[in-house]
């Protein structure tokens, strides 16, 4: 990625509490793309002579933006990790505002065993406790530029995030401003239903070729950057063909805590421009599908989504936020931080990349979805995410697979992220505070050590993945690209 002058940094936020036992608790939140990398380090970190505890709301442990992993650590100690997934930009203000988050209790989470044991529950119980490490790659962004069109309190948690200065975690890969592994997105283009294709010259026009030899479905830097902006584009202007000229593109995202967003947001409106401000901008449009037989989601705290194989059955712009007398905000306020927040329809979005998955996996009838808009016929959904994420769409269990596409002409893999070639990435952090915050997990040295390991561990297996780290200590995933561009990638604390 360009340089944005955005601190774009993966952050994972994490916090802890010493009860009177011997066990330890360490909190979570951060980056959604980033939770199931997360959450396998977790249970790679703690399970010393034992099969770690797992527990989640919903979904898997690690697709599930609550869940805990219990077991020991390397010393054999009692270890609980808890974790709350609220976004990039949302767990950085978690951690260093010491935002409550709500949490798994300890009670619903048994000791670990030589045993598998998975829990799936259906409440929390109301247990709250402060993010002590992030894990993000979104630390904060320019108050002044980036968040122009979010309010006052918006701008103060922004300027509070730089002025705590969090710091990298980890005791070898993450340490010292280190980034412990890249981030990595794709453009995915929705599942159609049975009966529906793909335009036959919706293909890439340079470079790429699948291992078939032919082509694959791309989107450009460009089209990227109107989609964002604008919410649609002909398809025509993909394809070219004046016949795609009554057919739509429409995008749906993340809402206004992510990363995921940040990132697919200022890379598309970079240019190749040194410095260029991205990320949350106020020029903004997103689309809220229906998925059949599922209500929408109103407000922050709704369930997570599921892919649905009856479909998607209409679509709206995403609703504005409505601001009552009292000056709470009702309505589809998607952002888990009220304080972020912009009172602009077809600004807002989900709360996790496994929700737009979930509308990605939904097959999408094409033709006679209610709410499009006049003059257009066939529909087309698209959005950027995580590739984690991507893989439950692209992978589909309830209809046909969706398609991924190509960013500028490249197909996404580790190692085109290695060459410099494919550009739509970030660099992941692993921070927590070191200082005299409430939060700061330098004050149990145990929790801290468990952080490093997570940090440790994520470094290790980025290295494994490409072969190694080069001579600064970096892996290759994430030091070649900054070799082979004229301009800073990733991660720009300004």
């Amino acid at each position: 990625m360009k340089s944005f002058n955005i601190i774009t940094a993966g952050s994972l936020a994490l916090g802890f509490a010493a009860f009177a036992s011997a066990q330890t608790d360490v909190y979570f939140t951060g980056s959604t793309a980033y939770r199931s990398t997360v959450v396998a380090a977790e249970i790679a970190i703690l399970s010393n002579g034992v099969t770690p505890t797992t527990v989640h709301l919903g979904k898997t442990v690690g697709g599930a933006s609550e869940s805990a992993v219990r077991g020991l650590d390397s010393s054999s100690r009692d270890i609980i990790i808890h974790n709350h997934w609220t976004g990039s930009v949302a767990g950085v203000i978690d951690l260093t505002s010491a935002n409550p988050l709500a949490m798994i209790q300890d009670s619903q989470i048994p000791a670990a065993t030589a045993g598998a044991n998975d829990i799936n529950l259906t409440t929390d119980n109301g247990n709250t406790a402060a993010g002590q490490v992030s894990m993000a790659d979104c630390l904060s962004t320019d108050a002044a530029q980036v968040l122009a069109n979010a309010n006052s309190t918006g701008k103060t948690a922004s300027a509070l995030a730089r002025t705590n200065a969090p710091i990298d975690g980890g005791s070898s890969g993450g340490a010292n401003g280190r980034p412990v592994a890249s981030v990595d997105f794709e453009w995915i283009l929705g599942s159609l239903a049975t009966g529906n294709s793909v335009p036959a010259n919706w293909q890439a026009s340079s470079g790429g070729l699948t291992s078939t030899g032919a082509l694959p479905l791309n989107i450009t830097q460009d089209q990227a950057l109107a989609l964002t902006t604008l919410g649609q584009l002909p398809l025509s202007v993909i394809t070219g063909q004046a016949a795609d000229a009554t057919s739509l593109v429409i995008y749906v995202g993340r809402n206004e805590d992510s990363g995921t967003r940040v990132a697919y947001q200022a890379e598309s409106a970079a240019n190749g421009v040194t410095g260029n401000k991205g990320g949350l901008s106020g020029a903004a449009v997103q689309w809220q599908p229906t998925q059949s037989g599922v209500g929408l989601p109103q407000n922050s705290s709704y369930a997570s989504l599921s892919a649905v194989g009856a479909g998607i059955t209409a679509i709206q712009v995403w609703p504005q936020n409505n601001v009552v007398n009292n000056g709470t905000i009702n309505g589809w306020s998607m952002n888990t931080k009220p304080q972020i927040s912009w009172n602009v329809a077809g600004h807002s979005g989900y709360n996790s990349g496994g929700d737009v998955a979930a509308i990605l996996a939904s097959p999408n009838p094409v033709t006679g979805l209610p709410g499009t808009p006049s003059g257009y016929g066939n529909i087309y959904i698209v959005s950027a995410i995580g590739i984690a994420d991507a893989q439950s769409a692209l992978v589909n269990s309830v209809g046909p697979n969706a398609t991924a596409l190509a960013y500028n002409g490249v197909p996404y893999s580790k190692a085109n992220v290695a060459s410099g070639q494919y550009a739509l990435w970030n660099y992941e952090h692993l921070y927590y505070l070191n200082g005299a915050e409430s939060n700061a997990i330098t004050a149990v040295p145990v929790a801290q050590a468990a952080a490093d390991a997570v940090a440790d561990h994520i470094y290790s297996e980025t290295q494994t993945q490409l072969g190694g780290a080069n001579a600064a200590g970096i892996p290759g995933n994430i030091i070649d690209p900054l070799n082979l561009r004229t301009t800073t990638a990733g991660s720009v604390i300004e």
